[in-house]
């Protein structure tokens, strides 16, 4: 069976990219994994367009290089299934170690009872379901990456 294409939804018709344009990525950076290259290119523009720096990956093992080597990441979006099934959930828990930790976000095609537990159980900030709402999905970044700040400037 071939992979599914699975582009980001939007309701707007008619006007496409006001979702971009209401959810400014203000310079940061995002980690962003799925196995479909034309997901991930679809993913990458859209973030890139809302102001966001992306680190595109194919793989959870690329993902897993990227945060190994340091690179600093706001930010990680991530397929559940990709070498193997729920290999995303590796991710997640690679990213959440991080200092300063980044906002976890999970999008899948396959949830499960399971899967889905598992994710709760590593307090990742969000979870969604392809086909994905594209401005469910900005706004949801942008509110977990504004109280992340909020957090670390009362925190100072």
């Amino acid at each position: 069976m071939p992979p599914s294409l699975c582009y980001p939804r939007n309701k707007s018709i008619q006007e496409p990219l006001t979702a971009i344009r209401d959810h400014s990525g203000k310079g940061k950076t995002v980690l962003i994994a799925d196995d479909e290259e034309s997901v991930l290119t679809t993913w990458r523009l859209i973030l890139e367009r809302a102001g966001y720096r992306v680190i595109p990956v194919l793989s959870c093992a690329a993902g897993l290089k990227a945060l190994a080597e340091n690179h600093p990441i706001d930010a990680l979006i991530t397929d559940l299934h990709m070498e193997r099934q729920n290999v995303g959930l590796e991710l997640a828990k690679a990213a959440m170690e991080q200092k300063p930790r980044p906002v976890v976000m999970l999008c899948t095609g396959y949830a499960d009872v399971l899967n889905s537990r598992a994710a709760l159980d590593l307090h990742v900030d969000y979870m969604a379901t392809k086909p994905v709402e594209l401005d469910e999905l900005l706004s949801a970044l942008a509110s977990l990456l504004a109280r992340r700040a909020a957090a670390k400037s009362v925190a100072q």
